[in-house]
């Protein structure tokens, strides 16, 4: 690891060097741009974890995965019950999957505890959160970004999804009581739709085709503001999914719910009459 033992030179080396195996890199084929600082990465999380050592946002955001839960489990940090249970129940009680409410607890929670040394809950405030957003900015600007983490296309979707998982956590918080305030929406409304596979853009552009004949210019980007919403949560959610085809009730379900929890959020309508609505 370049500057090893010592971690303050370490830190005061290019991110990349740092990072050790960027997009592309294969150990099995080719030399990583630095193997030491990319097999030191559970170390390090070890370090970070224990409290020894706070990382900052750039080496977190720029590593697609931190295998932190491990050592986390093994210390029997109270932050593991919460990431793993307690949270994705609250998760289920909103109308969301217990397991896309674990992935967005412990993406989040995994960096903040890196960055901030946190072992509990109690720990994560508003301030840090709100760190952690603002960092997710901050990285898209870097002029290396493309060399973690790919395309403009690429990162927009990494984008969108890491901002989803991030309200996502701010929502389960505030539910538990850690939170006093509302988190705010991940997408304005000015967002684009996202680039959907070519049979489903084109369906997308058919039905708004033939809307356009009937439908008056308000409604029509009322109707496409639903379709550019539900292809965003389609493109962080189910990337996997070519069609409409194969689309299914189970998706809609729970799409549904993050509708009807979005809709409590800014009006304050009662959730449990929005999920009552979604097993009928």
């Amino acid at each position: 690891m370049t500057g090893y033992p010592d971690l303050d030179e370490w830190f005061a080396q290019p991110l990349t060097h740092r990072v050790g195996r960027l997009l592309g890199e294969d150990p099995r084929r080719a030399d990583l741009t630095d193997p030491v600082s990319y097999n030191a990465r559970h170390y390090l999380s070890f370090l970070g974890v224990t409290g020894r050592v706070a990382f900052d946002w750039h080496w977190l955001l720029a590593i697609p995965a931190l295998n932190v839960w491990v050592h986390a489990q093994a210390l029997r940090l109270p932050l593991v019950a919460d990431a793993y249970a307690r949270l994705p129940e609250v998760g289920r009680g909103l109308g969301y999957q217990a397991r896309t409410a674990r992935r967005a607890a412990q993406w989040a929670l995994s960096r903040i505890m890196l960055h901030a040394g946190v072992g509990s809950l109690e720990a994560v405030t508003l301030p840090e959160l709100q760190g952690l957003s603002q960092a997710v900015d901050n990285f898209g600007h870097r002029p290396d970004r493309p060399l973690f983490h790919g395309s403009d296309a690429q990162w927009a979707s990494r984008r969108r999804n890491w901002g989803s998982q991030l309200f996502l956590l701010q929502l389960l918080l505030f539910h538990t009581g850690h939170l006093g305030e509302l988190p705010t929406e991940p997408l304005p409304k000015t967002a684009t739709r996202p680039r959907l596979p070519p049979a489903m853009a084109a369906t997308v552009d058919r039905y708004l085709t033939a809307r356009r004949q009937l439908d008056r210019p308000a409604t029509l980007e009322n109707t496409d503001a639903g379709l550019r919403r539900f292809a965003t949560w389609l493109t962080d959610h189910r990337p996997r999914i070519q069609s409409f085809g194969q689309v299914t009730r189970a998706d809609c379900l729970e799409f549904a719910a993050w509708l009807g929890a979005q809709r409590h959020w800014r009006t304050g309508a009662p959730l449990a009459a929005n999920t009552r609505r979604l097993h009928l």
